[in-house]
């Protein structure tokens, strides 16, 4: 997927999305858009994990 503004731009407003949702019913999404819009947001979600990690590895105040 070229362009993933578009689609979080598209599904940010409510209605939009209830619109795709209510449609999901009807009509199957691309899976492979799908995917893509998953995998952009997994490297968020991994980014967020590796932080924790090193945060949680840390020595709190406390512990120093």
């Amino acid at each position: 997927m070229a362009n993933h503004a578009a689609v979080l731009t598209a599904l940010a407003d409510p209605t939009r999305r209830a619109i795709f949702e209510r449609l999901a019913r009807v009509y199957s999404a691309d899976p492979a858009g799908i995917a893509a819009v998953r995998d952009y947001f997994e490297q968020f979600w991994q980014q967020s994990m590796d932080r924790f990690r090193v945060a949680a590895s840390q020595p709190t105040q406390e512990e120093t």
